[in-house]
């Protein structure tokens, strides 16, 4: 799987999570608004159809009416969001890896093929972080 610019899984990690706390917070978008957003995000070719449906709530289906978009990615989280562009910046300003981060990370259901694709973090990097800590097992 193709890893994406740092600075493009970023910025599509940062508005995946506006879109995602907008669809859930006091402000609901209009179902254009949320159209828009969703067409945007997908601009950025970074999620998949079901990261897209996770993080918006528009159906898989009107997705694929909508929107052409041919992205393979693993199980992901978008609560998991804010760990996981804390992670791609800690990466970004060469900053080890936190182990503490990759762990909350994985107990939210995200796969180590996402957390690769979204940090820029190894698999082997990955396992090294969490060799210490056997509160997660990676398979």
């Amino acid at each position: 799987m193709e890893q994406p610019n740092s600075n493009v899984a970023l910025l599509a990690m940062r508005e995946a999570r506006r879109l995602f706390y907008s669809t859930r917070g006091v402000r609901m978008l209009t179902r254009q608004e949320l159209y828009d957003a969703v067409i945007s995000l997908n601009e950025w070719r970074f999620f998949s159809y079901k990261q897209l449906s996770q993080i918006s709530g528009v159906s898989l289906t009107k997705l694929r009416g909508m929107i052409h978009n041919n992205v393979a990615a693993g199980k992901f989280n978008p609560k998991s969001l804010d760990t996981l562009i804390q992670l791609r910046l800690n990466k970004t300003n060469n900053r080890p890896v936190n182990s503490v981060l990759v762990q909350a990370a994985l107990k939210d259901g995200n796969s180590p093929v996402t957390i690769t694709r979204c940090t820029g973090i190894t698999a082997a990097e990955i396992k090294r972080a969490l060799r210490d800590n056997q509160g997660v097992h990676i398979q």
